[in-house]
């Protein structure tokens, strides 16, 4: 790997058959200029979909946030969900995700994954596995997410 990046680290697992992943996007030495404004778009998305997260939430409408600010920011419609479910496939339904209208409940576990992808260029996207509580959520992986964080020396 050279200097710069981006690049994207990914962990997925299974304990008992259950799965869960924890995904980031990290630069070596420095952050490219041309870098930080999709890193930053996409912290944004991630942000917005946090701030969702909850029962009662519906699952279009958090993916719908996330591509609002991709596309208010200039990027073509993402081309990932913004979260999936984990069970005995590591990607499964329900599904954060523009068209799946469920309804989000206590005990539901997701990945939060909004990405920004630049053809021929990178790909930014953190992923957590989340479980959505009766107050919210709570992040089952925990890892630095800012930018700063992430630049390795």
């Amino acid at each position: 790997m050279s200097r710069g990046g981006p690049f994207l680290g990914l962990v997925a697992g299974k304990i008992n058959g259950y799965g869960a992943e924890i995904e980031r996007t990290f630069f070596l030495e420095h952050c490219p200029e041309d870098a930080r404004r999709p890193f930053d778009t996409m912290m944004e998305m991630r942000h917005k979909a946090y701030s969702m997260l909850r029962p009662g939430a519906i699952g279009s409408e958090i993916d719908a946030a996330c591509q609002d600010i991709a596309g208010k920011a200039g990027y073509d419609v993402p081309l990932h969900r913004t979260g999936h479910s984990f069970g005995v496939t590591s990607h499964e339904a329900p599904f954060l995700a523009v068209g799946e209208e469920n309804v989000l409940q206590p005990g539901m576990v997701f990945s939060i994954e909004p990405g920004i992808y630049l053809k021929g260029i990178a790909g930014f996207r953190h992923s957590d596995t989340v479980l959505v509580t009766e107050a919210g959520y709570e992040i089952l992986t925990r890892y630095p997410a800012e930018r700063d964080d992430l630049t390795l020396s």
